[in-house]
């Protein structure tokens, strides 16, 4: 693996699709970027991918040639950027957290939310896939998984 890599400028906005062109005519490329999160005009949460570096596309050597490819939408080459700089375009990704433990029958829990917040009771039985029926002062309710926090005993 070289140490550098050819880099192209682009039409802002036109990353992915000077991407998609100088694939379909056999250049290896790509273009860093990170996902966010936007509201849509309908109120939707999207997630949209955005571009590390607007406005570039960095590309791989084939051989001992650095490809020149001119589209619609690739400007120029620009020349080559090193590959660590390039690699620091990319977003670190956080190491996945370990998935929680699901709750039991028995186990003391607290309603984090809704209009029994802060209720304390025991699980006496579990309503459907995410659904559990929570038991304390005389009561019996319904709740939601993600409404339950577990109380430590103690």
């Amino acid at each position: 693996m070289s140490n550098v890599i050819p880099t192209y400028t682009v039409a802002r906005q036109k990353e992915f699709k000077a991407l998609t062109e100088l694939r379909a005519r056999g250049t290896k490329c790509h273009v860093p970027h990170r996902t966010i999160e936007r509201r849509s005009a309908k109120g939707k949460t999207v997630a949209v991918r955005v571009p590390s570096a607007p406005g570039y596309v960095f590309g791989d050597i084939v051989g001992d040639r650095v490809p020149l490819e001119r589209t619609g939408v690739v400007l120029s080459r620009l020349g080559v950027s090193r590959t660590s700089e390039v690699r620091g375009l990319y977003p670190r990704r956080a190491p996945p957290l370990p998935a929680p433990r699901p709750f039991c029958i028995g186990e003391r829990v607290e309603i984090k939310d809704g209009p029994f917040a802060s209720f304390r009771g025991t699980i006496a039985a579990k309503r459907g896939r995410r659904q559990w029926l929570i038991e304390g002062k005389g009561q019996r309710i319904a709740v939601q998984s993600q409404s339950l926090i577990r109380i430590d005993p103690g």
